[in-house]
């Protein structure tokens, strides 16, 4: 099991990253790691849907605090592997490496637009992802 945390800020939210790279269990052993890394609790939570157009909905892994959200992963393609082995090995995998050695969700990747609707529809400023 490998877990990396790492923060990508823009003007409006920040996008905190924990990728959990176990052989793909439910997500509920991952939350509970990140509780007990971070001494956080997580808050079970169900569907939200956007005020203004009721046929966008979320249902992000879990709430942390008032304005933040969890949305746990665990790729297939990057199972048995570390994070720094993911981001080089397996194309396709969710997060790059920058230049200054951060992580960040790759904004081409399908998770960068679920947890940007996520934010929106449930009017929360970051996620842990």
């Amino acid at each position: 099991m490998t877990l990396v945390s790492s923060t990508s800020k823009s003007s409006e939210w920040t996008m905190k990253f924990v990728v959990w790279t176990a052989p793909r269990l439910p997500h509920q052993p991952a939350i509970n790691a990140f509780q007990e890394m971070g001494e956080i609790q997580v808050q079970p939570c169900g569907l939200f849907v956007d005020k203004e157009h009721d046929f966008l909905a979320a249902s992000p892994d879990g709430l942390v605090g008032g304005d933040n959200l969890i949305e746990v992963k665990c790729p297939k393609s990057a199972e048995n592997l570390t994070i720094s082995e993911a981001v080089i090995k397996v194309k396709s995998f969710c997060l790059e490496k920058l230049r200054c050695g951060n992580v960040r969700l790759k904004k081409n990747h399908n998770y960068y637009y679920q947890v940007q609707g996520q934010l929106h529809v449930a009017e929360k400023k970051s996620v842990i992802l």
